[in-house]
């Protein structure tokens, strides 16, 4: 999709940066993120909206606590998609609320299940709510509706509020800048607050949430890094020890110079499920 930010340079403008300058402001915005992360829960405790300051069954002025509404209506939210809205200030306001209660499992965000065409596909849970957030290429390069768009699904207690079709939510200034930043290797991806699925799979914990957190998890054991006399020397140790697959394996790594290979998920029991758009 064409916008006024492809033409600019961002890696090399960054790089120019030094690392003192950079941390400050990595520093800075880790703080902003902090209250505002704070702010939200407070808020949600208190039923207010932390952005706008008014109740959460509040419809007066468009706000994104709108879709926290347990009277949540199509018709009303037409009001607030009929003006482009950020996806990622949306996606992240969501993200924000559904790890107010519990980190990672309410975000589905595995990219190994997004369907075939789609750039991006998440599901998100709070309380009796899901959004499922889609778009692909022809959404992004506006090929049919004519501007570029994503789609949102809206769940309560599993009857559909809003369909993918429903709306085609168009992107912002902001959303460009931040996918050409992204696509250029300028910015990286730091989850915080948003982290969900994929960033447990990919042992990729973020520092908010890296204290007091237990999640149910599988291991994966890579066969072609492990022979089968280390695997019946894993299972012997895990009987005698009743230490867990992922200490064993680190343990037996560190000490005997094995490479044992392993990967872990959420296990599927606590894993939310991603609702697809067809």
């Amino acid at each position: 999709m064409p916008h006024r930010y492809g033409d600019i340079d961002f890696k090399r403008t960054f790089d120019s940066l030094d690392s003192e300058t950079i941390e400050f402001f990595r520093k800075q915005e880790e703080r902003q993120n902090e209250r505002d992360f704070k702010s939200l829960c407070d808020g949600l405790n208190n039923g207010t909206c932390y952005l706008c300051g008014k109740p959460l069954e509040d419809y007066s002025e468009p706000c994104f606590h709108w879709l926290l509404n347990p009277t949540i209506k199509k018709n009303v939210l037409r009001r607030l998609f009929a003006t482009p809205v950020s996806f990622i200030h949306l996606y992240t306001y969501l993200t924000w609320v559904a790890n107010s209660e519990t980190p990672f499992v309410n975000v589905n965000d595995l990219m190994s299940d997004v369907s075939k065409g789609k750039m991006f596909e998440a599901s998100i849970k709070y309380r009796e709510f899901t959004w499922s957030f889609s778009f692909g290429g022809t959404d992004f390069e506006a090929l049919h509706y004519g501007k570029s768009h994503y789609h949102l699904e809206i769940r309560k207690n599993d009857n559909v509020i809003v369909r993918f079709g429903d709306f085609h939510i168009e992107f912002t200034p902001y959303d460009y800048l931040m996918f050409e930043m992204i696509s250029q290797g300028a910015v990286s991806i730091d989850a915080g607050h948003s982290a969900g699925i994929e960033s447990l799979c990919g042992g990729d914990i973020p520092e908010v949430f890296s204290s007091g957190i237990t999640i149910p998890t599988r291991t994966f054991i890579l066969p072609s890094s492990c022979s089968d006399s280390q695997l019946s020397e894993i299972m012997e140790l895990k009987e005698k020890t009743g230490m867990g697959i992922v200490d064993i394996i680190d343990k037996l790594n560190s000490e005997k110079g094995y490479s044992i290979k392993y990967a872990q998920c959420v296990h599927p029991d606590f894993m939310l499920e991603k609702i697809h758009r067809k």
